[in-house]
C-alpha cells in the first residue's frame, strides 16, 4: 500500500516508522499484517523518527516494512497477499487509520507509538474502519468496553 509523501510531514512519517518498528508493537503489527518478518517484509532493521529525514534514505532496503525509497510515496509492505475482500479492506483501513492517527496534532509523539492509543483512535472513528474494527475485535484487541494494551497485556477501560 502506497501513501503520498506530499500529504505528510517528516514528523508524521517518523511517527509511522516508529509505530511499525517499535519492538513492543511487533506482535500487533504481525497480527494486522497476517504475517511475520519474511523476505518481503524484513523487520531486522529497526527504524525510528530520524529515519524519516532524507539524509537517512540510504539506510533503507526495499523490503523494509515501511519503505521510504520511493520518491513520492511511503510504501507499507506489511501485508500478506489476499484475494479476500474483507482482509483487503481491513489492510486499507489500517493504512488510512495509521496515517490519520499519526497526523500532526492528533496525538503526541509519545502516544503515537502506543497500540492502546491507536486502538482507541480506531474505536473513536469506528464508522470509518468497520473491517479493521471487526478484525481487531475477533483477535481480542478491541472490544466495545475495553482495549487490550499490547505493551503490558492488561485490559484498559
Amino acid at each position: 500500500v502506497h501513501l503520498s509523501k506530499a500529504a505528510m510531514t517528516p514528523l508524521q512519517i517518523g511517527k509511522i516508522l516508529n509505530f511499525v518498528h517499535t519492538p513492543v508493537n511487533r506482535k500487533f503489527i504481525e497480527t494486522i499484517a497476517q504475517r511475520g518478518s519474511c523476505k518481503h517484509c524484513d523487520f531486522r532493521y529497526i527504524k525510528g523518527f530520524k529515519h524519516a529525514l532524507k539524509k537517512y534514505a540510504g539506510e533503507f532496503i526495499h523490503y523494509s516494512p515501511v519503505n521510504l525509497l520511493n520518491a513520492h510515496t511511503v510504501e507499507l509492505r506489511l501485508f500478506a497477499g489476499t484475494v479476500d475482500l474483507e482482509v483487503f479492506l481491513k489492510n486499507l483501513e489500517f493504512c488510512h487509520a495509521l496515517a490519520k492517527f499519526t497526523f500532526p496534532g492528533t496525538v503526541s509523539i509519545q502516544a503515537s507509538s502506543s497500540v492502546r492509543e491507536f486502538i482507541n483512535f480506531v474505536k473513536k472513528n469506528r464508522l470509518f474502519y468497520p473491517n479493521l474494527v471487526n478484525f481487531l475485535t475477533t483477535r481480542g484487541y478491541a472490544e466495545l468496553s475495553s482495549v487490550k494494551d499490547s505493551k503490558n497485556h492488561r485490559k484498559v477501560r
